[in-house]
């Protein structure tokens, strides 16, 4: 004969002679077991619900009314209603405040006009980095930045002169042939100034000379006579 290991039921084995006595103590102790089951449920099921009686009772007493069979769910909601409620009724509009989740930063509490002891969304970015690639706009992620961040722009700043760079190779045959056209343009212009001038050059110069070689030799002579003559 084997027993169960929990309620010691009788289990008879293979070479065992069949007892209904055993089946009617199994039987005894089964209806006993399950009569004790029963009435600690009862009390259970009284506990629950006088339980839930009790919080209905006092969330509808701060206003906020809830049945005493109200299923749970519903009255944990009435709880945090009643408790805005009373939190509504109690502060001025001026001092709630109106921030919702998505205004504080993830994992901070708060109370406002929303609702009490909120816990916020927002996410915190810190020091957020980023950087240009080009021509194109870098977009800035939605959430708290604490200042420290940047958008760097040595990408943009490396694509332009590359491009420059580029441009450069890819045009210095027109920029050579610019430059070699505008400087012999200019000389040529210069050249053409002298010899079209070159005539009043030569006379000025004539001109000059005579003028200078006459009032020398006039001077000098003047001179030279009034000193030998007084000395």
């Amino acid at each position: 004969m084997i027993l169960t290991s929990n309620y010691g039921l009788k289990k008879p084995e293979g070479a065992d002679l069949i007892n209904v006595e055993d089946f009617n103590t199994n039987a005894d102790m089964l209806d006993e077991k399950l009569a004790a089951v029963e009435a600690e449920m009862a009390d259970v099921k009284k506990s629950v619900s006088d339980g839930k009686k009790l919080v209905a009772d006092a969330i509808t007493a701060q206003g906020t009314a809830t049945a005493a069979g109200a299923a749970f769910e519903t009255i944990a909601a009435n709880v945090t209603a009643a408790g805005t409620a009373r939190y509504n009724a109690g502060v001025t509009a001026a001092k709630k405040g109106n921030a919702s989740t998505g205004h504080v930063l993830s994992g901070r509490t708060f109370t406002s006009a929303k609702g009490i002891n909120l816990t916020g969304t927002m996410a915190n970015r810190g020091a957020w980095t980023a950087a240009t690639s080009g021509s194109g706009n870098v977009g800035i992620p939605a959430g708290y930045h604490n200042g420290s961040g940047y958008v760097s722009g040595a990408g943009a700043y490396n694509a332009g002169v590359a491009a420059a760079d580029a441009r450069a190779n890819a045009n210095s045959t027109n920029y050579k042939t610019g430059y070699n056209n505008g400087y012999n343009a200019g000389v040529a212009a210069a050249d053409a100034r002298a010899n079209a001038d070159s005539a009043n050059y030569k006379a000025g110069y004539d001109a000059g000379y005579s003028k200078g070689l006459d009032d020398g030799y006039w001077n000098g002579y003047h001179a030279g006579y009034n000193d030998g003559k007084y000395a």
